[in-house]
């Protein structure tokens, strides 16, 4: 509690500084859990290349407000409070509400959203699963044979978490490089992709990938590699979702070929809750497809 007090005091104290400064624009949801880089490096080229340029942001849009930027900066905070952590459903709800407001401000840029998403991101998860959308997601699972789940890009863990307190039985969640144990909200394995023991992962196993990046066919090896019969998207709509027929930012167009092939869709949910400017944000589940 008294760390949490000094957090707040700290965001309040940081708001007025906060909202005077023009943020740098984002592009996008970053990935350092591809490259090998630490979550806490600002000098990820992912930074700049996950999602279309935009010309709607502009350099003398209007700053953030001083309750956002003090809510943000809470947020932040409280990320490194281990009692704040360890507290169901305490920082995700909060997350949420920024998310929340986010969405409503009409008055913050682009530029801006995605740079406040792009730092809370790094200490929390990349997508927007809420623990509404997680337990409805485990609910559907479960009534599939599903008791365990795999997230092989887990970054922090928070998207593992969230799934592991909905119920599921076990949750192994893997990352190249994850950050330290302290910044994580529980056990992520420090295991390439390629390391991955894929014959663990039988029947009763369903696979979760969040915003693959489009350079890299790291989605692609673990669809050819898993042994489960069910998967879980978290990204951009897919090429059918899409109504402008673009083909979203998730994963390549390899893995986006072998979706199509080897699986079928079997729900997609928009997410309308999602605070990111310029992405029609989802989560589907498909099932692979049987021999013919």
């Amino acid at each position: 509690a008294a760390a949490a007090a000094a957090a707040a005091a700290t965001a309040t104290a940081a708001a007025a500084a906060a909202t005077s400064l023009q943020w740098p624009r984002g592009r996008g949801r970053s990935s350092n859990h591809q490259l090998g880089l630490r979550c806490d490096d600002q000098s990820s080229p992912q930074r700049q290349s996950q999602t279309p340029s935009s010309s709607s942001s502009s350099s003398s849009s209007s700053p953030l407000s001083h309750r956002g930027a003090a809510f943000h900066k809470l947020l932040l905070d409280l990320a490194a409070v281990p009692e704040a952590r360890q507290a169901p459903g305490a920082l995700p709800g909060l997350l949420e509400g920024f998310w929340k407001d986010l969405v409503d401000d009409s008055t913050v840029s682009t530029g801006i959203k995605e740079y406040l998403l792009h730092r809370l991101a790094e200490e929390y998860g990349h997508g927007t699963l809420t623990m509404e959308l997680a337990s409805s997601l485990v609910a559907d699972l479960q009534q599939m044979g599903i008791t365990s789940i795999l997230d092989p890009l887990a970054h922090t863990g928070f998207h593992a978490m969230l799934l592991e307190r909905a119920g599921l039985l076990q949750v192994e969640a893997a990352d190249l490089d994850p950050p330290p144990l302290e910044r994580c909200w529980r056990e992520v394995k420090r295991r390439p992709m390629a390391a991955t023991p894929w014959t663990t992962y039988g029947q009763d196993w369903a696979l979760f990938m969040s915003w693959l990046p489009h350079w890299s066919e790291i989605g692609l090896e673990a669809l050819q590699h898993f042994r489960g019969h069910i998967v879980v998207v978290l990204g951009d709509a897919s090429p059918e979702i899409l109504q402008d027929g673009s083909p979203g930012w998730t994963g390549t167009a390899k893995f986006r070929e072998a979706l199509e092939r080897d699986w079928t869709l079997l729900s997609c949910r928009h997410i309308t809750a999602s605070p990111w400017p310029r992405v029609h944000e989802t989560l589907c589940v498909y099932t692979r497809k049987q021999p013919a």
